[in-house]
């Protein structure tokens, strides 16, 4: 027995000990009767793009699958395509590439495809980011909204010259 303790009643270390218990059973009644609230979690399951090079002016068929990972029902919600250099993040300002794809309702577990077709225009050349971003209004109430979003890697090549010879 430490010093400090052997000066407190005995009483006084059975009252403190009792009232801890008490409160540890009392946080153990309120997590049991109060579980975590169920919600959905939508992520970018997987996003493929048909070319995957190609020059400006060029249609790029792009497919994103959302998953609900979540322990709860998702609302139909918006999904939004956007290109941007950066294999990193994603933001507002970035081109828009398809803006509002409905997305339907998922069960937990279930996935959808959605899908959308732009022409891609005024692009640099180099390696450019599609990214697909899931329940971009961030309106169904998610878990999560940190993994929303992923990128696929889409080369803009140079137009290539015309080989037309006029005589």
């Amino acid at each position: 027995m430490t010093p400090a303790a052997s000066k407190i009643p005995p009483t006084s270390r059975i009252a403190r000990t009792l009232a801890c218990a008490a409160t540890l059973a009392l946080v153990a009644l309120v997590a049991h009767a109060f579980p975590a609230l169920a919600a959905p979690d939508l992520i970018v399951e997987s996003l493929t793009l048909n070319p995957t090079t190609c020059a400006n002016g060029t249609a790029v068929e792009i497919t994103a699958t959302i998953h609900n990972q979540g322990d709860s029902a998702a609302d139909p919600s918006v999904t939004r395509i956007r290109i941007n250099q950066d294999p990193a993040t994603v933001g507002p300002d970035d081109t828009k590439l398809c803006s509002s794809l409905p997305t339907a309702s998922l069960a937990p577990g279930a996935s959808i495809e959605v899908v959308c077709t732009p022409t891609i225009t005024g692009r640099p050349e180099g390696t450019n980011y599609v990214w697909a971003i899931a329940d971009v209004n961030k309106e169904i109430g998610q878990v999560d909204t940190t993994n929303d979003r992923a990128p696929a890697a889409l080369e803009v090549t140079a137009v290539q010259a015309s080989d037309l010879i006029i005589d």
